[in-house]
């Protein structure tokens, strides 16, 4: 007669350490899925922000209208006069100038700058400008400044630009300096301290409206701020 074995039953302080064990790994799992999660949920939610920018960019680019080839950030602290022609501040000036440089996407209907309006929009602030006065017209607390750059960079004549006549059509085959004075003495008083959001919005009187939004770095460095945003 063959007499079956008792098999060892586990202790009861056993048991209690294998199921810890098993809890510390299912939530360690969980943990893992959590984070993984996370990580997927990011990593789409910026590939959709890149696809709705350059979604944006190709139906502004079929749309037409104004396009902004760069943005800068001028300081005013050096030797070179920038468009503001402001007087020279200290080493550790604020941005009191930006300067954008404008052309048209192509093909475009001409934009007449006498009816342009330009939305300023900072933390701070928020104003709509009109073409300033003179030759060229000047920026100031109520308007901006424009002139083509260069001058009559086709020849005296040969575009739709001219200053003196009070002219200030902007065409696909020209390009425009548009600027904007921040300071308290002749400008709009919103000079641009260290990461600082700002939106700009070149509204025409025909076409769509061009929106431009870029913040200010975290440090200064020389006096003109490259603020061009991709």
């Amino acid at each position: 007669m063959v007499r079956s074995k008792k098999l060892p039953v586990p202790a009861e302080k056993e048991l209690g350490v294998v199921g810890i064990g098993t809890l510390i790994v299912f939530i360690a799992l969980i943990l893992v899925s959590a984070i993984a999660a996370a990580v997927i949920i990011q990593s789409a939610s910026m590939f959709a922000e890149n696809a709705e920018q350059q979604s944006e960019s190709a139906r502004a680019e079929v749309a037409g209208g104004i396009k902004v080839v760069t943005v800068t950030g001028d300081r005013a602290n050096g030797v070179v006069a920038g468009p503001c022609n402001l007087p020279v501040a200290g080493g550790a000036a604020p941005i009191r100038c930006i300067v954008l440089t404008v052309t048209l996407w192509n093909p475009s209907e001409s934009v007449d700058f006498n009816n342009l309006r330009v939305q300023w929009r900072s933390d701070n602030f928020f104003t709509t400008l009109t073409i300033g006065a003179g030759v060229p017209p000047g920026a100031t607390a109520t308007t901006f400044g424009c002139e083509e750059t260069p001058v009559d960079a086709l020849g005296p004549g040969q575009d739709n630009w001219d200053s003196a006549a009070g002219s200030f059509f902007l065409d696909d085959d020209n390009v425009v300096q548009v600027w904007i004075d921040l300071t308290a003495a002749t400008g709009i008083n919103d000079v641009l301290a260290q990461n600082t959001d700002v939106t700009v919005t070149l509204i025409p009187d025909k076409g769509p409206p061009t929106i431009e939004e870029f913040t200010t770095p975290s440090t200064y460095t020389g006096q003109f701020i490259d603020l061009t945003t991709a």
